[in-house]
């Protein structure tokens, strides 16, 4: 992660103060220095983002729909998501305009999903 961290910084064309590019120890150190977090793989991911922006989990949560269904649309391109690094948790954008045009698509298109809910 601290090595896509550098690509990025050095592809912004940012520099250290002394000139030099970014490399993936000298974040590390950084972070280390200023008491920054890194991502960790191990913790399940928030549902919502400090950005704002949505998991996976909570998309399709706020969607009623499976998981799958948002991977599925994040590689076709019907949402939009980024991710800070291969491999690293989507933050995906869903702004009220498009959580409304999707939930219009869904009434067009969707088999109806097994209730949560016991019975009752």
């Amino acid at each position: 992660m601290d090595a896509a961290i550098a690509n990025a910084l050095n592809e912004e064309g940012f520099r250290t103060s002394h000139g030099q590019r970014f490399s993936g120890p000298m974040i590390h150190l950084l972070r280390k220095w200023w008491n920054l977090p890194t991502w960790n793989p191990t913790t399940p991911n928030p549902p919502h983002w400090p950005d704002g922006t949505y998991s996976v989990d909570a998309a399709a949560e706020l969607l009623d729909v499976y998981p799958g269904t948002i991977w599925l649309w994040l590689r076709r391109g019907v949402l939009t998501g980024r991710q800070l690094g291969k491999g690293t948790p989507w933050h995906i954008e869903l702004p009220q305009s498009e959580i409304a045009r999707l939930r219009e698509r869904l009434a067009h298109t969707q088999r109806t999903k097994p209730s949560r809910r016991p019975a009752s």
